[in-house]
């Protein structure tokens, strides 16, 4: 839906609207992937010559599945570019309505598309020159790591090694993600709302039709305010259950004796949260950028359900 409007509706093409469309390509491209590694999973299962197991010797055969290898990495790596897109996306807001900096575009977008594109790379491709990425059974016993993902970081990593490629790879950014984006976003929506009481309070009207038009502008800016609170706590709200289904794995796994606990049901809530919220940070900046805007969704409305 970013993508399309940006595309489609001239008159929303701002900056940040680009920067948000190249988060949500990586968001596409991680989509995709989890949909080929699910089916590539249950054909491998329905179709294929050997098993999937992660005991043995059907591990170390599976493990390093070309496929899964390759969706693995594609998908850590895009994972790991809409975080910076979306980071890059507040850093430019901020600057713009915090600090007031008129920004040229094309230096902006030179800039973050080194860093977007080529930042993630890095841990991407080191991951994938000590051959971690592979296939790993979300269906493990309690006591085994696991994640929502099939094809990530594949079976019979140590535990320690398993939480440093993980904080490496995704876990790291993801992260640094959200406190980035709170703490800018906040920032901004407390500038807004501070500068709206100050006009509130100091600005003198001499007619009455200046006072109606001001409310209305003083009542568009506080929507927008709140759609700006929205941004980092739906992104977070999406994302964030991978990353306390790793906590609790990294508090409870060193001391797991029986193979299955009571708080399995924990690990799999956590998983199929995880799942869902992976998939769904494009959803998520869909409704806040496109289904929420009254100017998105009117012009929706006029250029394509009145054809």
């Amino acid at each position: 839906m970013v993508i399309w409007t940006y595309l489609v509706l001239e008159d929303v093409r701002t900056t940040s609207r680009k920067l948000l469309m190249f988060a949500s390509v990586a968001d596409i491209v991680t989509a995709a992937c989890f949909l080929m590694g699910s089916l590539w999973y249950i054909l491998k299962r329905q179709f294929g010559s050997d098993t999937i197991h992660t005991d043995g010797g059907d591990e170390q055969a599976n493990s390093s599945d070309i496929t899964c290898v390759l969706i693995g990495a594609i998908s850590s790596y895009s994972q790991s570019v809409s975080f910076w897109w979306n980071m890059a996306t507040a850093l430019y807001l901020y600057l713009e309505i915090v600090q007031g900096k008129r920004i040229e575009a094309w230096k902006w977008l030179g800039i973050t598309h080194v860093i977007c594109w080529g930042v993630p790379a890095i841990p991407t491709i080191t991951a994938a020159c000590y051959h971690v990425f592979g296939f790993n059974d979300v269906l493990m016993p309690a006591c085994s790591i696991s994640r929502a993902s099939i094809c990530w970081l594949k079976g019979g990593l140590g535990f320690r090694e398993y939480i440093a490629w993980t904080i490496l790879t995704l876990k790291g950014t993801e992260i640094l993600t959200y406190f980035q984006i709170l703490v800018l976003y906040l920032m901004i929506a407390w500038h807004v709302s501070r500068t709206s009481t100050n006009l509130i309070r100091n600005y003198q009207f001499n007619r009455e039709d200046e006072k109606m038009l001001f409310d209305q502008t003083i009542s568009v800016v506080l929507r927008a305010n709140r759609k700006l609170i929205a941004v980092p706590l739906l992104l977070i709200g999406v994302r964030i259950w991978g990353t306390l289904r790793m906590i609790v794995m990294v508090a409870w796994m060193p001391s797991c004796t029986t193979p299955y606990p009571a708080t399995e049901w924990i690990k799999v809530v956590f998983m199929l949260m995880e799942g869902a919220g992976n998939s769904a940070q494009g959803l998520a900046n869909g409704v806040i950028f496109c289904a929420i805007s009254n100017r998105v969704r009117s012009r929706i409305f006029h250029d394509v359900l009145k054809k």
